[in-house]
C-alpha cells in the first residue's frame, strides 16, 4: 500500500488498513456478478500500473443509504447523543487503491482496493453508563476498557475487480474485514461495487458515480443491507475549465452596499494551506428583505429556513509562480457545529473552481449546483454554473472587526431571470489570525484602558524584582473558572491572545510565527514611559455550567448573556488593552456582540482585569486572578454583576523544569535501589565469611529493612506482573509527555527486597542452631521490648522508622555489650546514605523548584512516605549519622562504650580465662 495523507482519516485508522492478521476477505466469484459489466481477464502479477488508474490516490467520496442497521456493535440501548441525531451521522467514504496490474486484455486493469464507509462523524468510541448522574452515555477516545461497549463508526470492505479504460467502468467484489479483537462483533458483509465515468481526464462536470450492493439475500437480516449509491470527485488529471473563462467583474461591491476591504495575499507557497485552514462555521448574512417568503435568497431556491453557516472543503489545489487555483465543495447549513465528517447533502452543496486575482487580492470562484434524482448519488450531475463566490483577507483587525475572511455569494443572472438570488455576505470571524504578510491590528481602547487601570509606582517598585510571563509566552493563554459573589461557580471559559502589538499571536507554539518575527516592532509598546507595557488583543469565551443554569444562578449574568450572538448559554468577548511584563497585570476593555438584539451592534462597556502570578513564585498552586465587570449603570438592561475569574497558572517554564526534575527523581530512585542492593550484597558476603556474627544481628532491624521495600511491592503487585501496569503519566503544558514507568523501579525494588529477605533468613537460621545462649536471647527480647513501644507510637510514621533502622541494633549491642563486628561498614553506611540522601535532596528541591499542582508528581522523596520539611530534613540526617557513628564505636570498643563508666557497674562482661589445674 502506498503512503498518502488525507485530512479526515486518523493515523490509527490508516494503520488498521495495513493489518492482515485475523482480517481476511472472503473470496467471491467475480464472473457471477461482474462479467456483463467489465469482463474478467487474466492478470500479470509482476506488472504494476497504478499510475494509469484514475482512483490511484486516496479518493474522498460520499454514499447515500443506511448502514446503521447492520452495525451489530451498537449498544441495544443507543446513547442519547446518537438517537435520531443527523449531526452525528456521516456518509463519507474513502477509496484506497492497494494494487493495480495489467491484464491480457488491452485497456483492462485488475484493481485491488479498500473501501471505507463512515457511519458516524468520529472514530470508534466506547460508551459507558454513568450512574452517578442518572443513566447517561458519553464517548471516550482515550481509554479502552472491557467494561465499555465499543461502537463501530465505519464499515471496511476489501475488494478486487477490473477497470476498463475505454468504458470508464469499474466492477469489484469483496467482503468486510472481521477483527478478532474482543467486542468488535462479527460483521461479515459481502458486496459488489459498480462504478461509472471513471476516466483519466476530468473537469468540473466529471463525477465518479456507482452503487454498492449486498450479495446476501434479503432474508439474512444480519448480513444484508440496502443498496448504496456512491459519488466521488476526480482528483487526478483534472483540467480547470471554468476559471479560465472568469471575466473581470470590475467591482467588488457586496451585499448591503458595503465594499469588500482591500485584502492581503497569502505568502508564496502557502496559498493552498491557507485556504485549507478555513474550515467550517463560516457565518452567512442575508439581505434584510429575505424574511419575505417570495424572495429567493439562496442558490438552492426558496427554503423554509435560510442557511446560517458555510463550510469549505478542499478537493484540490494548484500553485505556481504565476497562477493559483483551487477546487472546492461549498456546503450551506443551519448546523453551527458542522464538521468535516458531517453528512454530505448534495442539495445544499456547490462544487466550484477558483482562481486568485493578484491585482485585487481576491479569490474568485465559479460554482455549480449538484443535482440528483430521487436522492440517489448514482444519478448525480453538475448543472447551473451561474454562481460566483468572492473571498478576501482583511488587512486590519480591530476590537469590533475581527474577520479572517470576508466575501460574498452572488448570482451572475439578472434579477428578473430564473435562478437569481440576492447576494449573501460571507463573514469568517477569527478565533486566530492567519499568517498573512502585512496583517495589522488597530487599537482603539488602549487610552481608555490606561485611564481605568493606571500603573502604580509603588506596585512597580515592589514587583519589579519578580519575573512574569513574556508578552509572547503561551502562558498568556489559559482556561478559567467563572464565579459570582459567594464563590458559586457560574461558567467556565478560556482566553488567549490574538495580537501583541501588530504581531499575530500563535497560541500553539511558543512565541510568534517566524515569518511574523521579521516584521518591525512598531505598535507593540505603548506610549507609556515604562518599557514593560505592551498593547495586546484577546479573545475570551464563556460557557454557562449546567448546574448554574438549573439552580437559577443564571439570572445573575442575564445581562451578560442578553443579546449574545452565540447562544443563550455561551458568548464571546473581544478585548484589547495593555499587558505589563513587570507587574504581570493585564487590563483590557471588552466588546460583545448583540446580534440578536440589533444587527451589527455591540456592547463595549466591559472592563476585564487579570493578574498573573510570578514565574519564580514558591507558592503551591498559584492561580491567575481576575474579574469581568460591566461599566454600565445597574438600571441598564445590559448591566451584569461582577464576575470573578480564577485559573491555574502552571507555566511552560515551570513545566519544563518539572519534567527535568521528574527525570532526575526517576534516576535517583534507580540509583537508590541499586545502592541498597549493593550494600546488602556486601553484608551477605560478609556474614558468609564470618558466620559467627549472625546471631548478634538484630532480627527487628533486618525485619524493618525487609518491610521497607516489601510493603510497596505488595501494594503495587500488578505493576510487576499483570498486563495492566501501573504507570504515572503527566501531561504538561510544554506539549511533552512524561511517562514514569514504575515497572523498572519496582524491579529494582524487588531485587533489594530479595537481598534483605535473604539476610533476614540467614540471621534467623543461625539462631536455630545457636545452642543454649539464653542470655543472648534475653538481650534480643529486651531490645525488642524497648523498641516496640517506640515503634507503636510511630506506627503512622513508617518512613521515620526506616530512617532509624539502626536503633534496634544499637540497643542489642548495648544489652549484650558485644564487641563483635556484626555489620559491615558498607552495609550500615550505604543503607544510611540511602535513607538520608532524600532529605538532602528535599532541601535542595524546596529552594529550586515550585511545588507542582499535580497530585503524586513526586517520585523521589515523596512527602507521604516520610517527614519532609526544613526542620526534619536537618534532624533526620543528623540522627542517622549519629546512629551510624554509635554502631561504629560499639563494634570497636564494645556495646556499652556509649555509656559513661560510672553507669556501667551493672554491665558485667565475662571473658574466658585460662584455668591452671592442680596437676
Amino acid at each position: 500500500m502506498r503512503p498518502s495523507t488525507f485530512p479526515w482519516i486518523q493515523i490509527h485508522t490508516l494503520a488498521f488498513f495495513t493489518l492482515s492478521a485475523g482480517l481476511l476477505a472472503e473470496q467471491i466469484s467475480y464472473s457471477d456478478h461482474c462479467s456483463s459489466f467489465v469482463p474478467e481477464a487474466a492478470s500479470d502479477i509482476n506488472s504494476y500500473s497504478v499510475d494509469t488508474f484514475p482512483l490511484s490516490q486516496h479518493h474522498a467520496g460520499y454514499y447515500s443509504g443506511n448502514l446503521r442497521n447492520i452495525l451489530k456493535t451498537l449498544p441495544s440501548s443507543s446513547p442519547p447523543f446518537l438517537a435520531n441525531s443527523s449531526s452525528d451521522s456521516s456518509n463519507h467514504l474513502t477509496f484506497q487503491t492497494r494494487d493495480v496490474h495489467e491484464t491480457a486484455r488491452e485497456g483492462v486493469l485488475k484493481v485491488e482496493a479498500d473501501l471505507l464507509l463512515r457511519v458516524f462523524n468520529y472514530d470508534d468510541f466506547y460508551v459507558t453508563e454513568v450512574r452517578s448522574y442518572g443513566t447517561a452515555y458519553f464517548p471516550s477516545f482515550f481509554h479502552r476498557s472491557p467494561s465499555r461497549k465499543r461502537v463501530r463508526s465505519w464499515v471496511f470492505f476489501r475488494l478486487e475487480g477490473f477497470w476498463s479504460e475505454t468504458s470508464g467502468k469499474l466492477c469489484m467484489v469483496g467482503s468486510t474485514f472481521t477483527s478478532e479483537r474482543e467486542g468488535d462483533g462479527d460483521l461479515n458483509l459481502k458486496a459488489v461495487l459498480k462504478m461509472e465515468n471513471v476516466k483519466n481526464s476530468a473537469n468540473i462536470a466529471s463525477l465518479f458515480t456507482g452503487t454498492l450492493e449486498s450479495l446476501s439475500s434479503g432474508d439474512d437480516n444480519d448480513r444484508h443491507f440496502d443498496s448504496l449509491s456512491l459519488l466521488m470527485f476526480p482528483q487526478s488529471n483534472y483540467q480547470y475549465s471554468l476559471v479560465t473563462e472568469v471575466k473581470e467583474t470590475g467591482s467588488t461591491v457586496g451585499a448591503f452596499g458595503r465594499n469588500l476591504p482591500v485584502g492581503l495575499s497569502p505568502r508564496s507557497g502557502q496559498f493552498c494551506s491557507t485556504f485549507q485552514m478555513l474550515g467550517y462555521s463560516i457565518k452567512l448574512k442575508h439581505a434584510a428583505n429575505c424574511d419575505d417568503p417570495a424572495k429567493n435568497c439562496t442558490p438552492f431556491g426558496r427554503l423554509h429556513s435560510l442557511p446560517s453557516t458555510m463550510s469549505w472543503r478542499h478537493l484540490g489545489c494548484l500553485e505556481s509562480d504565476h497562477d493559483r487555483k483551487v477546487r472546492v465543495l461549498v456546503h450551506l447549513s443551519n448546523v453551527m457545529d458542522y464538521s468535516y465528517l458531517s453528512s454530505f447533502d448534495p442539495s445544499m452543496t456547490l462544487v466550484g473552481e477558483g482562481r486568485w486575482d493578484e491585482r485585487k487580492n481576491l479569490l474568485q470562484v465559479i460554482a455549480c449546483r449538484i443535482h440528483t434524482t430521487g436522492g440517489s448519488f448514482s444519478s448525480a450531475g453538475v448543472e447551473d454554473c451561474s454562481i460566483e463566490l468572492s473571498f478576501s483577507f482583511p488587512a486590519t483587525w480591530s476590537i469590533k472587526e475581527r474577520n479572517v475572511m470576508l466575501g460574498e455569494i452572488r448570482s451572475t443572472r439578472r434579477s428578473n431571470e430564473s435562478g437569481y438570488f440576492d447576494p449573501i455576505v460571507i463573514q469568517h470571524t477569527g478565533s486566530e489570525a492567519l499568517d498573512l504578510p502585512g496583517l495589522k491590528y488597530n487599537y482603539s481602547e488602549v487610552k481608555r484602558t490606561k485611564q481605568l487601570c493606571p500603573a502604580k509606582k509603588q506596585e512597580i517598585m515592589t514587583t519589579g524584582r519578580r519575573r512574569y510571563p513574556d508578552r509572547f509566552s503561551r502562558d498568556l493563554s489559559f482556561d478559567m473558572s467563572v464565579e459570582v459573589s459567594g464563590g458559586k461557580k457560574l461558567a467556565w471559559g478560556y482566553s488567549y491572545p490574538l495580537f501583541v502589538g501588530n504581531r499575530a499571536f500563535d497560541r500553539f507554539t511558543y512565541g510568534m510565527p517566524e515569518s511574523n518575527m521579521n516584521t518591525g516592532d512598531s505598535g507593540v509598546k505603548t506610549n507609556s514611559s515604562t518599557e514593560s507595557q505592551f498593547n495586546i488583543a484577546y479573545e475570551i469565551s464563556l460557557t454557562m455550567l449546567e448546574k448554574g443554569k438549573s439552580s437559577g444562578r443564571a439570572g445573575i449574568a442575564t445581562g451578560l448573556l442578553n443579546g449574545s450572538s452565540v447562544s443563550n448559554e455561551s458568548m464571546k468577548i473581544s478585548a484589547e488593552g495593555v499587558y505589563d511584563t513587570e507587574t504581570g497585570r493585564l487590563c483590557m476593555m471588552g466588546c460583545r456582540s448583540l446580534e440578536t438584539l440589533k444587527p451589527d451592534s455591540t456592547d463595549c462597556e466591559i472592563l476585564i482585569r487579570f493578574q498573573f502570578p510570578p514565574l519564580d513564585s514558591k507558592k503551591a498552586k498559584d492561580t491567575i486572578k481576575g474579574s469581568i465587570e460591566s461599566m454600565r449603570k445597574r438600571s441598564d438592561p445590559l448591566y451584569f454583576n461582577r464576575l470573578n475569574i480564577s485559573a491555574s497558572a502552571f507555566y511552560a517554564e515551570v513545566s519544563a523544569r518539572t519534567i527535568w526534575r521528574l527525570d532526575l527523581e526517576l534516576s535517583l530512585v534507580l540509583i537508590s535501589n541499586t545502592l541498597s542492593c549493593i550494600s546488602v550484597g556486601f553484608q551477605i558476603l560478609y556474614v558468609q565469611k564470618h558466620s559467627q556474627v549472625l546471631p548478634y544481628a538484630s532480627l527487628l532491624m533486618l525485619t524493618i529493612l525487609s518491610l521497607g521495600p516489601g510493603i510497596p511491592l505488595v501494594l503495587n503487585f500488578e505493576a510487576l506482573f499483570l498486563e495492566t501496569r501501573n504507570r504515572q503519566s503527566f501531561y504538561l503544558e510544554s506539549g511533552r509527555w512524561l511517562e514514569a514507568n514504575e515497572v523498572l523501579v519496582r524491579a529494582a525494588t524487588l531485587v533489594a527486597f530479595l537481598f534483605q529477605f535473604r539476610l533476614l533468613q540467614l540471621s534467623f537460621s543461625s539462631r536455630r542452631g545457636e545452642g543454649d545462649h539464653t542470655k543472648s536471647r534475653g538481650a534480643e527480647k529486651k531490645a525488642l521490648l524497648l523498641s516496640l513501644p517506640l515503634y507503636g507510637a510511630l506506627k503512622s510514621y513508617a518512613g521515620l522508622v526506616l530512617d532509624g533502622f539502626l536503633l534496634p541494633q544499637i540497643l542489642l549491642n548495648l544489652l549484650r555489650d558485644s564487641t563483635e563486628k556484626v555489620l559491615s561498614t558498607p552495609f550500615y553506611v550505604g543503607t544510611t546514605l540511602v535513607r538520608l540522601v532524600p532529605h538532602g535532596y528535599d532541601l535542595w528541591r524546596g529552594h529550586n523548584f515550585v511545588q507542582t499542582q499535580f497530585d503524586g508528581s513526586y517520585i523521589y522523596g515523596t512527602p507521604d512516605t516520610d517527614f519532609y520539611s526544613t526542620a526534619w530534613d536537618v534532624i533526620i540526617p543528623f540522627g542517622g549519622i549519629t546512629f551510624a557513628a554509635i554502631v561504629y564505636l560499639q563494634q570497636r570498643f564494645g556495646g556499652c562504650c556509649i555509656i559513661p563508666p560510672k553507669f556501667r557497674k551493672n554491665s558485667i562482661s565475662y571473658e574466658k580465662v585460662p584455668v591452671v589445674s592442680d596437676a
